[in-house]
């Protein structure tokens, strides 16, 4: 090397640790404009993915309900076809407001042989609503504005990384005269 001349980055060791730096600093940049795309894309989806999920979930709840209270009907009409009169008196009292004077109507039933739970079913627990850090991000994505000024954020990033980390020109054809 001649005195007062620069070193070249371009040649040797110098040139190799320089390019790594840019390399680095470009996937860094880009990297982080990439996340940040993606993350406007995917998680507004994410969120509609997981509240469907939710309501598909509570109605599977609904239907067990739904069912059980079917199983529940059919097993009284068909405690009602064997005729068992304490059933007959407490359909009286429920569906005609009618109750024997006399007599106790909500006593055990005369035949042993019907079924428990003719009435009442136990209902079906609902599931939690979605929560957690990711789904409240994914709501505030949802805002128009909030999306366009973070893709405006990643695209100029990633113009910024493509600029500020391009590999020298080597061809001279930029380089000023001397």
């Amino acid at each position: 090397m001649e005195s007062g001349t620069k070193a070249d980055p371009s040649c040797g060791t110098i040139g190799a640790v320089f390019a790594f730096g840019r390399l680095v600093g470009f996937f860094a940049l880009a990297g982080t404009a990439t996340a940040v795309l993606a993350g406007v894309i995917l998680l507004p989806e994410l969120s509609r993915l997981a509240q469907t999920t939710y309501e598909l979930d509570v109605d599977r709840a609904k239907t067990a309900d739904l069912q059980g209270q079917v199983d529940a009907n059919r097993r009284f009409l068909e405690a009602l076809e064997e005729g068992c009169p304490v059933l007959y008196k407490r359909l009286a009292i429920h569906q005609a407001a009618q109750s024997p004077s006399n007599e106790n109507a909500f006593g055990p039933p005369v035949h042993t042989s019907l079924p428990p739970g003719i009435i009442q079913t136990p209902r079906t627990p609902r599931p939690d609503p979605p929560d957690g850090w990711v789904l409240r991000t994914a709501r505030k994505l949802e805002n128009p504005s909030t999306r366009r000024g973070l893709l405006l954020l990643a695209a100029g990033v990633m113009l910024a990384a493509m600029f500020l980390f391009a590999p020298p020109n080597r061809d001279g054809a930029d380089s000023p005269q001397r």
